[in-house]
């Protein structure tokens, strides 16, 4: 079978930008779409779509912050940064990161509803980015009832996330359960932190609230890990713990 000239020049074009980095002692990824190139060879991008599950390989949604648009709209309809917040929660604990695109208005200043987004968004790394920057999937990438919209263009058809809905992510000794909503209690269960079969099987030796001080009041069973938020905590699109399991390799 006859070579393409399209994948004779993605060929080309990998290998030049590839050895350009390494002589110039730069890491360098290239991001594809589809299967325009072979996995190993880059980071599989999902335009405004997401995976079901894990992915082995690092891989990125790219999706605009407005709903009609990748590009600047006086009647726009924006993402929220509680959406935002947990799209990119949801996309960390399965191996990828997140592409944010937003449109400027044609002098190059940002519209004052996307800049309050980002800024929201920024708050909330500000506070909880441990269970964020620098981690990786945990054994499963969360639980609970609501599922999202995978293929295509459906990123933004997930159903509003519950008090139920956990993702978690790893890092050193820690394993990281973020909530994807408030619990109206102050009260939630994880049941991958169970100690029996239908949890992890892991024993919490230590737990506490990423960005606060205020302490956590936990027990843990066979089938869950219970929890109860200190009444002076502020919860806003969620929370981080921190959860230390001794003696077990959580590095992968």
């Amino acid at each position: 079978m006859l070579e393409s000239p399209f994948r004779r020049s993605v060929t080309e074009f990998a290998a030049f930008y590839y050895n350009y980095a390494a002589r110039n002692n730069f890491p360098a990824v290239i991001n594809f779409k589809d299967y325009s190139m072979q996995a190993d060879s880059g980071s599989r991008d999902y335009e405004r779509a997401l995976p079901p599950g894990i992915e082995a390989k690092h891989w990125q949604t790219d999706t605009p912050i407005s709903n009609l648009s990748w590009g600047y709209m006086q009647q726009d309809q924006l993402k929220s940064a509680d959406f935002l917040i947990h799209q990119l929660v949801d996309i960390v604990s399965k191996n990828g990161n997140l592409l944010l695109n937003i449109g400027p208005r044609p002098d190059g200043t940002i519209p004052d509803d996307v800049r309050a987004t980002l800024l929201e968004m920024g708050a909330w790394l500000n506070k909880d980015g441990e269970a964020i920057y620098g981690t990786h999937p945990w054994k499963v990438f969360g639980e609970g009832p609501t599922q999202i919209q995978t293929g295509f263009g459906h990123d933004a058809d997930t159903k509003p996330y519950t008090a139920s809905d956990f993702r978690f992510t790893a890092k050193g000794d820690y394993v990281y359960a973020i909530s994807m909503a408030c619990p109206a209690d102050g009260t939630a269960s994880i049941h991958s932190l169970g100690t029996g079969p239908q949890g992890m099987g892991y024993q919490t030796f230590n737990l506490s609230l990423v960005g606060s001080a205020d302490k956590v009041d936990w027990v843990q069973g066979d089938s869950e890990l219970d929890i109860k938020l200190p009444k002076s905590y502020e919860c806003k699109h969620g929370f981080a713990l921190r959860v230390r399991i001794p003696g077990v390799p959580i590095n992968q």
